[in-house]
């Protein structure tokens, strides 16, 4: 059974960002986020028994307020290893 690691994904305008508690990550496209994410979570040694799920769940912060009421979240995202 794959290790799971919990982040969180947003848009800043001009970046997506993923965020966990041991890293960080920008990127301009989802491939290149979901690249940068494979890297750093091997580089870390985040990974057990070499798989792991990288589980993203967009930041509903990043939504405003008023508008969260017509769509209840944006989109999750996983990236396996």
């Amino acid at each position: 059974m794959p290790m799971v690691i919990y982040a969180s994904i947003r848009h800043d305008g001009k970046d997506w960002i993923v965020k966990h508690d041991a890293f960080e990550v920008r990127g301009k496209t989802l491939d290149e986020i979901d690249e940068k994410v494979k890297q750093v979570v091997r580089e870390k040694g985040l990974m057990r028994g070499g798989k792991a799920q990288v589980y993203m769940a967009y930041d509903n912060n990043a939504i405003p307020q008023w508008i969260r009421q017509y769509s209840s979240h944006y989109f999750d995202r996983v990236v396996e290893l």
